[in-house]
């Protein structure tokens, strides 16, 4: 999913992951992106990014973060 190097995904990877995982709904808002760090993702960004609930921005961290503290 991200680089073993920097912990670090593209925003067009982000989207392809996201919609593996059936959340398309949210993808887009990623594919914008050039790098997401991993390690960085919090609630606090996500709902700047304009994803409004918090059931949804949980629901993204929770498949974000265990895959990116392998990698990190």
């Amino acid at each position: 999913m991200a680089s073993e190097d920097y912990g670090e995904i593209s925003g067009e990877d982000m989207f392809e992951y996201l919609k593996e995982k059936g959340l398309e709904m949210w993808a887009d808002k990623f594919k914008e992106k050039s790098v997401i760090k991993l390690w960085e993702l919090n609630d606090d960004v996500l709902a700047k990014m304009g994803i409004d609930q918090a059931e949804d921005r949980q629901k993204i961290l929770d498949i974000i973060l265990p895959a990116a503290h392998k990698v990190i």
